[in-house]
């Protein structure tokens, strides 16, 4: 989720740090998303307000073509690069094998990904992403210190 980082960090200045991830279980249906940032927590109401903007954004608006293609072109790239080295080869057989699934298997979910249209992706996204049913942890030490704790 490029524009939450691109809101947090370069338009509101919030944070150096941030990051989402999406983890999808090759076992069960079950997937997170994830979004993190190391803010000043003076800024935290800020940053969660962001957040929540920038889902609903995207929820409403979609995710464009452009995106989609960047990010695929990101996903796949990545794929070849991984494959680049035998340990990792091993590594992704030794994974595949595990959940019953082969080489050919990964090659097919790549070209149903190249064919990803942005109806595809932003359906689920609707469907399954419900900012109002997300969940906040704030960790770190919250008290003041004399002269100190920066982060601005």
């Amino acid at each position: 989720m490029k524009l939450v980082a691109t809101r947090v960090r370069q338009q509101e200045g919030l944070s150096y740090s941030v990051g989402s991830g999406l983890s999808v279980s090759s076992q069960d249906q079950r997937a997170s998303l994830s979004i993190s940032a190391i803010v000043n927590p003076q800024y935290l109401a800020k940053l969660e307000q962001c957040v929540q903007e920038e889902l609903g954004r995207l929820l409403g608006e979609g995710v464009t073509a452009d995106e989609l293609d960047k990010a695929r072109q990101g996903f796949l790239q990545g794929q070849k690069v991984g494959r680049s080295s035998d340990k990792a080869v091993a590594g992704s057989l030794t994974s595949l094998h595990h959940i019953g699934r082969t080489m050919a298997w990964q090659a097919d979910l790549e070209k149903k990904i190249e064919a990803l249209t942005t109806e595809q992706v932003n359906v689920p996204l609707r469907k399954h992403i419900d900012p109002k049913e997300s969940v906040v942890v704030a960790a770190g030490d919250f008290e003041a210190k004399p002269g100190g704790g920066g982060g601005e």
